[in-house]
């Protein structure tokens, strides 16, 4: 007798994870196959054991979100195997897929969101901070927003400015949506800058959200990457409450963790390195801060120099990629405001910014002074 789909599924031989994924990245048909399949055979129990009428629709959109970021993937962000950081990896897309589904579905209570889902519940390879490591969390997106609009506020955005953020919803681009609203790409900007004006003001701003740059001064920006301040996030742009900044601020260095072999992670990475390890499972979260071991982060700069990278072509020769040129993310911050200040000369491309070295080392020296 001829076996389902379903029992072909879960007799499927084990596969070579890093071969798979090496060939599905050149492209080759077989181990796309073969990848897909072993992912299924992982998501699908996952999915049906948590929400078992949306299993089938998360498990594909996973395997989307997989397929695009890809190449992205990271082995040695991890402390196991390729293997083990892999399926970590997975299941942490997997996890984030459905708490914004569940988002998206939930119906608006007074302009918040409720999802009924733990978000401090340990899944399956996907680690996480304790609760009271995070900062307060606050179920609105972009969903949420605009179903308020349309529930509330119907007469808030104009026709073209409503389609746009539908658009940037379902993921599209800017370009795109220019070109299925036969516009141009700067129309599309301009009426998302006005759309989302109309947003802050008349929504986010009456319940006590304001842009983060108001609070650049007060907080480091890893506060909001690192989950240690509640913050919420609208068409690309980070929100956050007075009081949560204050509550940040009366947060504590840990010395206990200082003396123990720990070290901020913004304070000891460059900037490259600090973007490679926040998101991983390497540091450790605590009391809205990440710290990592000094041994732990003199072992990933070993791993870390054997990492393929991409060419980048600086505007000329004595020009150099400003990441690389600032030695912590607390140094890229204050170049930045150097540079909108017009302090510090730059030139921007497709690669990023880039200084020539001397006018950084001499910007450098004057902040010794």
């Amino acid at each position: 007798m001829q076996k389902t789909e379903k029992e072909n599924r879960s007799t499927l031989p084990p596969i070579d994870i890093p071969s798979a994924v090496i060939g599905v990245i050149n492209g080759n048909e077989d181990a796309t196959r073969q990848l897909d399949e072993a992912l299924r055979q992982k998501l699908m129990p996952y999915f049906t054991a948590r929400d078992s009428k949306r299993a089938e629709d998360l498990t594909q959109d996973t395997l989307i979100k997989i397929s695009t970021a890809l190449s992205d993937f990271d082995p040695n962000l991890g402390e196991g195997t390729y293997e083990q950081n892999f399926w970590g990896w997975v299941f942490t897309i997997g996890r984030n897929t459905m708490i914004d589904d569940h988002r998206r579905e939930q119906k608006q209570q007074g302009g918040m969101i409720n999802i009924p889902i733990r978000e401090d519940r340990q899944y399956p390879d996907a680690k996480e901070g304790n609760e009271g490591d995070k900062g307060q969390s606050y179920q609105i997106d972009d969903r949420a927003i605009l179903n308020l609009i349309k529930s509330r506020f119907p007469g808030l955005l104009s026709g073209a400015e409503q389609e746009i953020i539908e658009q940037r919803i379902a993921g599209k681009r800017n370009k795109e949506i220019a070109e299925l609203l036969n516009s141009t790409e700067g129309s599309v900007k301009t009426r998302m800058t006005r759309a989302r004006t109309k947003i802050e003001r008349e929504i986010l701003e009456q319940i006590g959200f304001k842009p983060a740059g108001a609070f650049r001064n007060r907080i480091p920006s890893d506060a909001i990457r690192n989950g240690g301040i509640g913050s919420i996030k609208i068409l690309g742009r980070f929100y956050l409450r007075e009081e949560d900044v204050r509550n940040y601020k009366g947060r504590e260095i840990d010395q206990g963790l200082l003396d123990n072999g720990y070290v901020l992670l913004s304070q000891a990475t460059t900037l490259s390195e600090y973007f490679h390890l926040q998101s991983g499972n390497i540091p450790l979260r605590h009391n809205g801060r990440l710290y990592i071991k000094t041994d732990v982060l003199e072992e990933f700069r070993k791993k870390d120099k054997t990492r393929k990278r991409k060419r980048v072509f600086p505007p000329s020769p004595d020009h150099k990629k400003l990441g690389l040129l600032c030695q912590t993310l607390a140094q890229y911050e204050r170049a930045m405001k150097a540079i909108k200040a017009n302090r510090l000369p730059a030139i921007k491309n497709r690669h990023g910014l880039f200084v020539k070295e001397e006018d950084f080392s001499a910007w450098a020296e004057t902040l010794r002074k």
